[in-house]
C-alpha cells in the first residue's frame, strides 16, 4: 500500500469510527501536519520535507515490524547453552 492510499484510508477510518482517548497523542501529532480526524488527506498537498518524512515512516516503520516479529519468533538467536 502507498504512503498516500495509507493516510487517505487512515483518514476515512477516523470518520466511521472516532479514534479513542490513548488514539489522541498521535492524533495532536499528525494534525501538525495537515491530517485532520474524519477529512481527507493528500499526501501530494503536503510539504516535500513532510511527505517525505512520511514516505519514510512507512518504509521504516515496515522494517521495523519485521525485524521485531523475527526477535519476537527467536530467529537469529544462538540457542546452543
Amino acid at each position: 500500500m502507498s504512503p498516500q492510499v495509507y493516510f487517505r484510508q487512515l483518514c476515512e477510518t477516523t470518520e466511521r469510527r472516532r479514534p479513542g482517548p490513548f488514539d489522541y497523542p498521535i492524533i495532536h501529532r499528525l494534525e501538525r501536519v495537515g491530517f485532520k480526524v474524519g477529512k481527507d488527506f493528500d499526501l501530494n498537498s503536503v510539504p516535500p520535507r513532510i511527505r517525505q518524512a512520511l514516505e519514510c515512516s512507512m518504509t521504516d516503520g515496515k522494517a521495523l515490524v519485521l525485524s521485531e516479529g523475527k526477535k519476537a519468533g527467536g530467529e537469529g538467536e544462538n540457542l546452543k547453552g
